[in-house]
């Protein structure tokens, strides 16, 4: 896989993420491979647990928008993404 196909298959997962969870933000894509990829479990100043996706250069591409109560109810959304984002279709609405 090339570095430029590497990045439109980041900027498509990114893209799908806004489709399969409605509590993501997604942020603008730098340049990397999949592999540069991780996800961030922390707590907020409300206690609440989120993630946040960055990649190697610890630019935030993706984050939740909304606080879990449970650890487990926020590990699980990560493992929703991805498991499913994978298989998620593109919605251009660019015209």
């Amino acid at each position: 896989m090339t570095i430029l196909s590497r990045r439109s298959a980041l900027v498509s997962f990114a893209s799908a993420l806004g489709f399969l969870l409605p509590s993501v933000a997604i942020e603008a894509m730098p340049a990397g491979s999949v592999s540069d990829l991780r996800f961030e479990l922390y707590r907020d100043t409300r206690r609440e647990y989120r993630w946040r996706l960055k990649a190697a250069n610890g630019k935030v591409l993706a984050r939740s928008n909304e606080g879990y109560r449970k650890k487990v109810d926020c590990r699980s959304a990560i493992t929703r993404i991805r498991e499913d984002a994978g298989t998620a279709t593109v919605d251009d609405r660019t015209g």
